[in-house]
């Protein structure tokens, strides 16, 4: 059997293209370093060295060898040093994003600069939100989903073993920009909406199920006929305030969007509800620095649902 102290010999005389100086290194006599090479060639089969009228040399075999062993030896180096090294502090999420997520991310990283050695931030749908976070991809997952998809979420969730915690509920605005005539209604209508280009993200599972089954005062979410799909909220921004496109917002985001210029309103008879929360599987334990971070993101949400109270008083 190949042992690790062979691989770490192999190095050294790689290093050094000497078996004299590498024995000197190693603090092993030559005879002996002579014979661990000589061993190892016998259990692999293969001829690793050669000797040259400067030294030693690697063979094809010995070249392709030592990077197999440079990669084990670090993993050893990490294996040993796990014991003495401080616990990592990892920020892991994967989010069904809106600016109202992006915008505590902020506020928590800028609070935060020496806390967090690594920080993961991944967009995606839904359905794949949930899989990160079934799979152990991610750790903190971020989600909103209105009533209309609840029963599908449910029982996902259940599946998948993970658990949902509700931060906050809410309900859909429309989000104009200054190139759309309705940009300074105070409220509006949905059927008043469809003359407009409609943003949305590409439909995933659950996605399909709430466009298919979600209504707006008297209007299907499925029935405006001008239909942008971006999975960019960014490019989504701009859209908004280049052309007459709007997208329905949670009121969460509204603040952060009138911040880009951008007009956003209620919409009259409109019942949606949006819960808005976050996932973990429930056999997994967040990080110090994520369980941080949902306590920061409580207490956002918690800021902001009274300050829509109190603006609807």
């Amino acid at each position: 059997m190949v042992q690790i102290t062979q691989l770490k010999y192999l190095q050294k005389i790689a290093e050094l293209k000497s078996m004299n100086k590498a024995s000197a290194a190693l603090f092993v006599s030559q005879s002996n370093l002579s014979y661990a090479m000589k061993q190892l060639e016998d259990e692999l089969n293969l001829e690793i060295l050669v000797r040259t009228n400067k030294g030693v040399a690697l063979t094809e075999a010995g070249e392709e060898l030592l990077q197999y062993a440079d990669n084990v030896l670090k993993q050893m180096e990490l294996i040993e040093n796990m014991g003495t090294q401080k616990e990592k502090q990892i920020l892991s999420i994967s989010g069904y994003w809106s600016v109202a997520y992006t915008s505590a991310i902020c506020e928590f990283l800028k609070n935060n600069k020496k806390n967090f050695s690594e920080i993961v931030l991944e967009g995606a749908r839904i359905d794949n939100v949930m899989r990160n976070i079934e799979r152990g991809h991610m750790h903190v997952g971020l989600i909103h989903f209105t009533q209309y998809q609840r029963h599908i979420i449910k029982r996902k969730l259940k599946n998948m073993n993970l658990t949902y915690e509700q931060l906050c509920k809410d309900t859909w605005y429309a989000c104009v920009g200054p190139n759309n005539p309705l940009y300074n209604r105070k409220s509006v209508h949905a059927e008043e909406l469809m003359p407009f280009p409609f943003i949305r993200a590409k439909d995933d599972f659950v996605a399909s199920i709430g466009v298919a089954n979600t209504v707006i005062g008297d209007v299907r979410l499925a029935d405006f006929p001008k239909e942008i799909f971006c999975n960019d909220s960014m490019t989504g921004l701009r859209l908004m305030q280049d052309t007459d496109a709007f997208r329905f917002t949670p009121g969460c985001s509204c603040a952060d969007y009138e911040k880009n210029g951008l007009h956003t309103m209620p919409i009259e008879e409109n019942d949606v509800v949006v819960s808005i929360g976050w996932i973990h599987r429930k056999d997994k334990t967040v990080s110090k620095l994520e369980q941080e971070f949902i306590s920061y993101l409580k207490e956002y949400f918690r800021k902001i649902e009274m300050r829509n109270a109190k603006n609807d008083l």
